[in-house]
């Protein structure tokens, strides 16, 4: 069981790992949409699928470890969390389960933070180049004006918005 264990902690070690690269990835993510950078976005995309992907990869493994403790604990799988876990077996894997366990909620809490204030910035800038679109679209558009005989004569838009950056 201690093998287990030992393999058990080992992926925890790697998400916790993962998980910081992905924090780090959120904040790259937030500089480029700072400074509307598409490559930027892009790039940092690409590194967040990458590493969430290695992160399922470890979760899947990590049940298949919790599922074999299960069974010699004698226990259902689906009941047995890490924190569970954790009160046990005995020292020194308890604590060392314990703190890892903390770390890793704080850090997929930082990353739940992190994502939401991303998704405000990008909504935020998608507000704002609406809005310089439509600033822009209503410079373009002609006024209403007076004909000869004195009724408003308004003149239809004819001019498309061929990109939408400069």
């Amino acid at each position: 069981m201690k093998s287990v264990i030992i393999d058990l902690q080992e992926i925890i070690s790697e998400e916790i790992r993962l998980n910081r690269t992905l924090l780090s990835a959120l904040a790259d993510e937030k500089e480029a949409i700072a400074a509307f950078s598409l490559e930027g976005i892009n790039q940092a995309t690409a590194t967040k699928e990458g590493i969430v992907s290695s992160i399922h990869s470890l979760e899947e493994r990590r049940q298949s470890l919790v599922s074999r403790l299960a069974e010699r604990l004698q226990l259902d799988p689906g009941q047995l969390t890490l924190a569970r876990l954790a009160r046990l077996v005995k020292n020194p894997y308890a604590d060392e389960l314990e703190k890892s366990l903390l770390e890793l909620r704080e850090l997929i809490r930082q990353i739940d933070e992190a994502n939401r204030e991303n998704a405000y910035y990008i909504q935020f800038t998608l507000g704002f180049i609406s809005d310089s679109i439509s600033m822009i679209q209503s410079t373009v558009a002609p006024r209403a004006t007076y004909s000869a005989v004195g009724k408003v004569s308004h003149l239809k838009l004819s001019g498309r918005m061929l990109r939408r950056e400069v």
